[in-house]
């Protein structure tokens, strides 16, 4: 769903600015110089940053539901499949 298109988004900035962003982050002198605005790329990053993890603690939650022992826990576990299950091998 929406982790997804967060996903296409930060993969798009990243392939259409990655040459400003690492000029901003290794010399923000230089960067100002060629003409890059280092505030505007600076939060641009800090709020794609903020989006993808604020998106991501649900899934975060829901891997470490499956890893506890309970009738909650396990009725989420059931719902999900074996999807979960890989996942969880790849985590721990």
């Amino acid at each position: 769903g929406i982790l997804a298109l967060v996903l296409v988004l930060a993969f798009v900035f990243w392939i259409f600015c990655f040459n400003k962003l690492n000029a901003v982050c290794i010399n923000p002198s230089l960067a100002r110089s060629k003409g890059i605005n280092t505030v505007l790329f600076d939060n641009v990053f800090a709020v794609l940053i903020a989006i993808i993890v604020m998106l991501s603690i649900k899934w975060i939650g829901l891997l470490d539901m499956v890893k506890q022992d309970g009738t909650e826990y396990t009725r989420a576990y059931r719902r999900l499949g074996s999807k979960m299950v890989t996942l969880v091998l790849c985590f721990e």
